[in-house]
C-alpha cells in the first residue's frame, strides 16, 4: 500500500515502498572575485619628478605675472608722473582768473597778497589747501574757501571779522570786534573810523553785554544815534 504527502507543489516527499528523490535544482557555480589579485599599477621612476617640475613651473609662472603687474603699475605711475609734469608746465593752465568774494575791509590785492596767489601761475601746482592757511592765518579772515575751475580760474570766499571799536593795546591802536578783541592795527590804507571802547579794572565780566547793546544801539532802541558816539566805556557796577 502506497502512500504520499505533499507539502508544496515544489517538493514532494513520498512513504512506502519506492521512494523518489526530489528534484534539486540545478546551481552554477559563480567564480570568486572577492581573492582574485588586482593589477598593480606601473610605478614610473620618474613620476616623483614630474610633480616636482610641474610645482616649479606653476611657481615660475607666479613669478612672471607678479613681476608682469609689478611692471605695469610702474609703467602707470611713471606715466602719471610724467603727464602731471607735462600739465603743471603747461600754458593751457595758466592762472587767468582769480574772482574774490565777500571782502569788505581786505581789498583783492590784499587777498592775493595773503594767499600768495597771481595770476599766470600753473593752476594745477597750486594748494588750495595751502592758500586757505594762509588766508585763515590773516588777522582779518574769520573763514575761507577756495575753489580752483579747471583750467584757469580761481574762486576765493571769505568771511571777515567786522571791526566795531578802536581799543588801545600795548600802546598801539588795534580794530577790535564787537565783543572788544583786537583784529588788527588801525593802518591808513584800511581807515575806519570807530568809537574807541575802554574797559575800566574790575569790568572784564561786563564785556559779554557788548555784543548786545551794540545791537541795540544800530537797530534804534536807545535814544542816541550809533554815528553820534565817539568812546564807549564800561565801568564796573557801583
Amino acid at each position: 500500500m502506497t502512500f504520499s504527502l505533499k507539502k508544496n507543489r515544489r517538493n514532494t516527499r513520498s512513504y512506502g515502498g519506492s521512494a523518489k528523490a526530489a528534484p534539486s535544482r540545478s546551481t552554477t557555480s559563480r567564480p570568486n572575485t572577492r581573492n582574485r589579485a588586482r593589477p598593480v599599477k606601473e610605478k614610473r621612476p620618474f613620476a616623483l619628478w614630474s610633480k616636482l617640475r610641474g610645482g616649479r613651473v606653476q611657481r615660475f609662472f607666479c613669478v612672471l605675472l607678479l613681476a608682469g603687474l609689478v611692471a605695469a603699475v610702474t609703467g602707470v605711475c611713471a606715466g602719471s608722473l610724467w603727464l602731471y609734469g607735462k600739465a603743471t608746465t603747461s600754458d593751457f593752465f595758466a592762472t587767468r582768473h582769480i574772482d574774490v568774494a565777500g571782502n569788505v575791509r581786505l581789498s583783492r590785492e590784499m587777498v592775493l597778497q595773503y594767499g600768495g596767489l597771481k595770476e599766470g601761475e600753473n593752476s594745477l601746482a597750486v594748494s588750495i589747501a595751502e592758500v586757505e592757511r594762509k588766508l585763515r592765518a590773516t588777522p582779518w579772515v574769520e573763514e575761507v574757501s577756495v575753489k580752483r575751475l579747471l583750467p584757469d580760474r580761481f574762486v576765493i570766499k571769505i568771511k571777515e571779522r567786522m571791526p566795531t571799536f578802536w581799543v588801545h593795546k600795548d600802546g598801539v591802536l588795534y580794530y577790535a570786534n564787537e565783543s572788544g578783541e583786537a583784529i588788527a592795527p588801525v593802518e591808513s590804507r584800511n581807515f575806519l573810523s570807530l568809537p574807541t571802547l575802554t574797559v575800566e579794572a574790575g569790568a572784564e565780566d561786563d564785556v559779554a553785554y557788548l555784543p548786545r547793546f551794540m545791537k541795540d544801539l544800530h537797530a534804534g532802541s536807545l535814544p542816541v544815534e550809533a554815528g553820534a558816539i565817539a568812546s564807549v566805556m564800561v565801568s564796573p557796577a557801583r
